[in-house]
């Protein structure tokens, strides 16, 4: 179901300005209402664009005698920060534009609710390993570049930042600032 292509044809037309990437619902079992949390590659949509997939969702996705919310993840602004240590031959601008770019890739795909472990190490985080390992060793391996060691911190923290989700609440990870630091 696409509320770009099905807006326009509701009853009042309506657009969807930004392409609406992640969604997670969300059902309460023991009233049977649905949450349906939405987000963009930037995070939560405008209120228009969320007026225009609720109006989708109603006039064609929420069965008869159910109801049905669309709501706006909740942002979690996540600053990101590298410490890359590798010989200088490697230490190029090209080579850290490529890390900032996969750790933006990184964060705009990472679903609502982030990440869980199937053997319960954790659940609904952005991991800070898995970033670590796509923003710095597979861009470096990809380059052919010699990573000797690199950290990384979130929030200048070392730990997995937590992206909450409940029947009320879905929570999507943002960089903030929107470049992280590569040094």
């Amino acid at each position: 179901l696409s509320s770009t292509e099905f807006a326009p044809l509701l009853s009042t037309p309506l657009t969807v300005s930004t392409r609406i990437t992640r969604a997670l619902v969300v059902g309460d079992k023991l009233t049977g209402h649905t949450n349906v949390f939405i987000a963009n590659a930037a995070g939560a949509p405008s209120t228009d664009d969320l007026a225009a997939v609720d109006g989708v969702s109603q006039a064609y996705a929420t069965p008869v005698a159910h109801t049905t919310s669309t709501l706006k993840a909740t942002e979690v602004p996540v600053t990101a920060a590298f410490v890359v240590y590798l010989p200088a031959a490697y230490n190029t601008a090209a080579l850290q534009a490529a890390m900032v770019a996969a750790a933006q890739a990184y964060v705009t795909a990472l679903p609502i609710g982030g990440l869980s472990d199937p053997g319960g190490d954790f659940t609904n985080v952005l991991p800070i390993a898995d970033i670590l390992g796509a923003t710095v060793f597979e861009v470096a391996a990809a380059r052919g570049a010699q990573v000797t060691n690199a950290t990384c911190t979130l929030n200048a923290g070392t730990a997995n930042i937590s992206l909450p989700v409940s029947s009320s609440l879905a929570s999507v990870a943002v960089l903030s600032p929107a470049t992280p630091t590569i040094t």
